[in-house]
């Protein structure tokens, strides 16, 4: 079973992101098992989300990995989030599901707010 497991160790997320993005970055990683598939690095900004990378081994995992980071910033007060177009997964990521969007998307453009009463 594949698991998007947010990283709490500081000395993880600094080995992933290896000094290249500024700010408190945060990460998620992906797991099958005891598998590692990948990574994806994130920072919040204010009411924004910048997911800065996303290095996993299929491009299926992506999807889960943007909204892995998108929910969790969301969950801080993020309204919105970036996407890094310098990281190859993400820009495809991008065509696929925000082609038309600004720069900043809206969380509700990837998050079905369900209306219950």
């Amino acid at each position: 079973m594949v698991i998007f497991h947010k990283v709490d160790e500081q000395d993880v997320i600094d080995d992933l992101n290896k000094n290249r993005f500024e700010g408190d970055v945060k990460a998620y990683v992906v797991m099958d098992g005891a598998q590692y598939i990948g990574h994806a690095l994130y920072r919040v900004s204010g009411e924004v989300a910048d997911v800065l990378e996303c290095q996993v081994t299929e491009n299926a995992f992506v999807d889960g990995a943007v909204r892995a980071c998108a929910a969790a910033a969301e969950n801080v007060g993020t309204k919105r989030f970036t996407l890094n177009e310098n990281d190859a997964a993400l820009a495809k990521w991008r065509s696929v599901f925000c082609k038309n969007d600004g720069i900043e998307i809206e969380n509700e453009k990837i998050f079905n707010k369900c209306a219950g009463k």
